[in-house]
């Protein structure tokens, strides 16, 4: 709810061109690094409850990449490149250790690569 939250102009905080953080009183926080330990936990929690269900792509692999696609979505809107990377690349990595088949990723990565291609080229100051 935070990362939408941040994108809504009433209550993200923009800086630089980025609206990455809220503001609540004096303080100020970044949802994002909250959803980097968020998602740690999900992917986690939902591997150990499907254990015997590893290999499969329905009961195991689609959900945690809708979750990852909506919270990596939401982050690179900040925009955030680095901190959506690292969410992808932290998902893939423990559905991999988990047993989860690499060809899976391997699909996803393959998919993703000319949207990550176009984020880097269009945009002035990541070249």
């Amino acid at each position: 709810m935070a990362l939408i939250l941040v994108l809504l102009p009433i209550f993200g905080k923009e800086v630089s061109g980025a609206r990455r953080w809220l503001t609540i009183g004096p303080l100020s926080i970044q949802p994002s690094e909250f959803a980097k330990y968020t998602l740690l936990l999900y992917v986690s929690r939902s591997l150990a409850l499907n254990q015997e269900r590893l290999t499969s792509f329905v009961h195991t692999y689609l959900p945690n990449m809708c979750v990852l696609a909506v919270v990596t979505v939401l982050v690179f809107k900040e925009p955030d490149l680095g901190t959506a990377v690292v969410l992808a690349a932290t998902a893939s990595l423990q559905l991999l250790i988990a047993g989860v088949p690499w060809r899976y990723l391997a699909c996803t990565a393959l998919a993703g690569l000319p949207g990550l291609y176009w984020a880097v080229t269009h945009v002035r100051f990541r070249m």
